[in-house]
């Protein structure tokens, strides 16, 4: 039954969802622009109905410095920033980069901490997140720390692995991303909950239908419902990005009630470089996909 219910979501969605596409902002690596006109782009590409537009930049425990530059950058556009402590490393790490916020970034409105954990357990350097109960204790411990500490800060939860393909991992004893994201919502102390959402099959259109009713039921069930952000999606080539667009992200919007949707990526240095076909721009090649040009209009 269950089923058939999110099937027939999904083609009322498809068919007669009346939330249009759109895009609040996008996700840039700190080094990757390096002038004021670039963030001031960012900006007119994103900005919605007097709401600036949003820029997700990761901070890892060697890239504070460069973390800080394109923070004043974005601060300079009218930007509000995520700043995504996406690697744990260790405690002290954690708390220097938190604390670095505090002193020299108070103006970052947005804290999200960690990225797609197990998934990239292995990607990351240092101490591991170990397993659900670890990454809920750490989440809600530097989330009050963070709103204690950082006034006006909003804090969110990591994202699971694309939630619109459910996987198990087995360094986490075989729970699936699906798991992990009820318990983030549900037990997290933070204001809003991440998630990322990659593909355009039916399979996958489907699981979105699935999604946007297990968190609506989830939502009803914790005492502090959490606002949701897409802080990562995207196609994997330029020659699919308008239709994305116009089909999965209205999707997005018609299925699951979605606060943001956030781009992954905003642009590459070389057009060679893993994860080129998402960017938006190609710094090497001046080349801008028709998404770009598409944002420029809105």
């Amino acid at each position: 039954m269950c089923v058939i219910f999110d099937i027939a979501k999904l083609i009322y969605a498809e068919v007669a969802g009346s939330n249009k596409a759109e895009l609040n902002g996008c996700n840039l690596f700190s080094d990757e622009y390096s002038t004021q006109d670039k963030y001031n782009k960012i900006q007119t590409l994103f900005k919605r109905n007097d709401k600036p537009g949003i820029v997700r930049i990761p901070i890892q425990g060697n890239t504070i410095q460069q973390f800080l530059r394109a923070a004043v950058m974005s601060k300079n556009a009218g930007l509000d920033i995520i700043a995504c402590l996406d690697s744990y490393e260790n405690h002290s790490s954690m708390m220097n980069r938190l604390m670095t916020i505090k002193s020299s970034a108070g103006y970052v409105k947005y804290i999200e901490l960690f990225n797609e954990l197990p998934h990239m357990i292995d990607l990351y350097p240092g101490d591991k997140i170990k397993n659900l109960t670890e990454l809920i204790d750490k989440t809600n411990n530097y989330s009050i720390w963070a709103k204690s500490n950082i006034p006006g800060v909003k804090t969110i939860t990591m994202a699971p692995y694309n939630s619109m393909d459910e996987r198990s991992w087995s360094v986490w004893d075989n729970v699936t991303n699906t798991e992990i994201l009820e318990k983030l919502i549900k037990y997290a102390s933070t204001d809003i909950a991440a998630i990322h959402l990659y593909g355009d099959s039916f399979g996958k259109k489907l699981q979105l239908s699935t999604l946007g009713t297990n968190i609506s039921k989830w939502n009803k069930s914790t005492t502090k419902k959490k606002k949701i952000w897409v802080t990562e999606c995207g196609e994997e080539f330029w020659s699919g990005h308008i239709g994305y667009y116009n089909k999965i992200v209205k999707l997005m919007r018609n299925l699951v009630d979605i606060d943001k949707v956030i781009w992954y990526r905003q642009c590459i240095k070389t057009s060679s470089e893993q994860d080129n076909g998402y960017a938006l721009e190609a710094l090497d090649t001046g080349k801008q996909s028709e998404l770009f040009k598409l944002l420029e209009q809105n």
